[in-house]
């Protein structure tokens, strides 16, 4: 084998290998689908992915709380607060006298502060 025929070699091995252990990165299994793997991609700051599994959770458990909330905390990290309150209604309605229904209404009424302070206007 030539100097120039190995070289190829270890390179192509070397090339395949790089992109075999990309491939597997790339691949990783997805999260199971319950409450504390929610909870874990929430707290980790995978919110897109929080988001998905309480969607497929609320096929599974329309009524969960903790599901709700933690939606209703995805969509505030979005922005979108319209979705985050419909879901801490849920919950202060379902959850009424609860803790969870307790601390949805506290976060409901900080988008509904929010949504009503005044806006600053810039000279």
């Amino acid at each position: 084998m030539t100097m120039m025929m190995s070289t190829r070699l270890i390179l192509s091995l070397s090339i395949s290998l790089t992109l075999t252990l990309g491939a597997a990165k790339a691949y990783e299994p997805a999260p199971p689908i319950n409450l504390t793997s929610m909870t874990e991609q929430y707290t980790s700051g995978q919110y897109q992915m929080a988001q998905y599994i309480g969607a497929q959770l609320l096929r599974q458990e329309p009524s969960n709380l903790a599901v709700h909330y933690l939606l209703g905390n995805c969509y505030v990290k979005f922005g979108q607060l319209d979705k985050a309150k419909a879901e801490y209604n849920f919950c202060t309605r379902v959850g009424q006298g609860s803790q969870l229904g307790t601390v949805a209404q506290q976060a409901l009424n900080n988008i509904v502060t929010i949504q009503n302070a005044p806006q600053s206007t810039s000279a």
